[in-house]
C-alpha cells in the first residue's frame, strides 16, 4: 500500500487528575475534548509513577474521536535521583507489564490529599471510581539507568522529561545528559524559550520533542511536536524519533 506522508500534531505529556499536582478538571472526557479543540492528533497520558488512568482516556477518545485522536499510554517516572523520565508504551498490555516491574520499587507511603492533592481514579466509562491512596509523588527506588532499561524491556520509549526545567530533570539533578543512556529523545517544556528549535540541549545529541506537561486543561497543546510520518501509530512515532526512512521530528511549537 502506497501511504502518503502526514504531519501529525502531538502533545506527548499530559497529566490526569490522578496526578496530585493536576487540577480536578483533568478528567478523561475533558482531556479528549480539549485535545480535539486545539487540533491535536496524538496525546500521551503521563501521570506520576502510575498509568492507571490511561485506559479511561483511551476509552474516552474512542467514544468521542474515533481514529481522529491517538492516545499513547505511559508514566512519568520519578527515579531514585529524582529525575523524571517520560515512559511511552505501544499498548495498555505493555504498560501493565511495566507497572508490574515498577510496583515493587515504589514508595509505600500514603498520600495526604489535604497537603499534596487528591489522586482521582477513573473507569473506562469515564466515571470516577475512587482515589489512589499510595503517594505517587515519591521517588521510585530505580536509578535512571535501571528505569530506562525497564522501559526498553517492555518495548517502550524512554524520554528525558523537561530537560530545560530547574528541577526533576537530568540536567538539573545530574548537571548533564550522560552519554550512553538508551534514551529515545529529550523533552523540553512549554517554558522553553527557543521556539521552533530543533537544536541540541546542553550538548546532547538526542532528538528533541516539546510537550505541554499539562496539569490544567488550558495548558494542553501549549507546546508540542509535529511528526512527519506515514500513518498514525506508535511504531511511526518511534521511527520519527530515530529519523528512520524519512520519518522525523518536523517542528516543535510553543505558545
Amino acid at each position: 500500500m502506497n501511504l502518503t506522508w502526514q504531519v501529525l500534531r502531538a502533545d506527548m505529556h499530559v497529566h490526569t487528575a490522578l496526578s496530585p499536582c493536576a487540577e480536578p478538571e483533568m478528567t478523561p472526557a475533558a482531556i479528549v475534548a480539549r485535545a480535539l479543540e486545539v487540533g491535536l492528533d496524538i496525546v500521551a497520558i503521563l501521570d506520576h509513577n502510575s498509568g492507571k488512568n490511561a485506559a479511561a482516556v483511551m476509552s474516552a477518545a474512542r467514544r468521542s474521536a474515533g481514529p481522529e485522536l491517538m492516545v499513547v499510554p505511559g508514566v512519568e517516572l520519578c527515579t531514585a535521583e529524582e529525575v523524571h523520565i517520560c515512559c511511552y508504551f505501544k499498548s495498555l498490555e505493555a504498560l501493565a507489564v511495566f507497572e508490574g516491574l515498577l510496583s515493587p520499587h515504589l514508595s509505600s507511603a500514603k498520600n495526604r490529599p489535604e497537603y499534596f492533592g487528591a489522586q482521582a481514579l477513573y473507569g473506562i466509562e469515564g466515571n470516577q471510581i475512587g482515589e489512589e491512596d499510595q503517594m505517587l509523588l515519591a521517588a521510585a527506588e530505580l536509578t535512571v539507568g535501571e528505569a530506562i532499561t525497564a522501559v526498553r524491556d517492555c518495548g517502550g520509549l524512554p524520554v528525558a522529561a523537561h530537560v530545560d526545567r530547574p528541577a526533576y530533570s537530568l540536567i538539573a539533578q545530574l548537571g548533564l545528559i550522560p552519554e550512553g543512556l538508551d534514551l529515545a529523545a529529550a523533552e523540553v517544556s512549554r517554558h522553553y524559550l527557543r521556539a521552533d528549535s530543533t537544536q541540541q540541549v546542553a550538548g546532547s545529541r538526542l532528538p528533541l520533542i516539546a510537550s505541554s506537561d499539562a496539569h490544567r486543561l488550558r495548558e494542553i497543546g501549549s507546546a508540542g511536536t509535529e511528526f512527519r510520518v506515514r500513518e498514525i501509530s506508535f511504531d511511526e512515532i518511534e521511527k520519527a524519533l530515530a529519523s528512520r526512512r524519512g520519518r522525523r521530528v518536523k517542528r516543535l511549537w510553543f505558545e
